[in-house]
């Protein structure tokens, strides 16, 4: 392995690793800001400089993030998928109801749903 590819490997895994930390903190409700960046280097031993060379907004974190969700769903909703049952229809069927409501609930119209993330990037990770 030539050692660009090993940087490059390094690095994903530990954008990888940050973004499974901030998963786990964002999920106590504390929002993105310096305190999370303070926790999540301390939980997995990074310098705060290294945390922002691979994350220099909090929005490019919480996109990687929502896109870690996204794959998890996806994940889910394969599992439903490959045993392709009425179950397993009935999962995809629920997480969509569930991704719309949450979508006009929070204040987006109907007619732009094909824009939210479960239409742009969950259903098409199904395939």
């Amino acid at each position: 392995m030539s050692p660009a590819a090993r940087i490059a490997r390094q690095r994903a895994s530990t954008r990888r690793r940050i973004t499974v930390a901030a998963r786990v903190s964002l999920a106590t409700g504390g929002g993105a800001n310096e305190r999370l960046v303070s926790d999540v280097c301390e939980q997995i031993g990074l310098h705060p400089h290294a945390f922002r060379s691979l994350f220099p907004t909090d929005d490019v974190l919480l996109d990687a993030v929502n896109d870690l969700l996204v794959e998890e769903c996806a994940q889910r909703l394969r599992g439903g998928v490959s045993a392709f049952t009425p179950k397993g229809d009935g999962v995809i069927l629920d997480a969509w109801e569930q991704s719309f409501e949450a979508w006009l609930l929070d204040g987006y119209t109907e007619s732009n749903f094909s824009e939210s993330p479960y239409i742009a990037r969950t259903l098409p990770a199904l395939h």
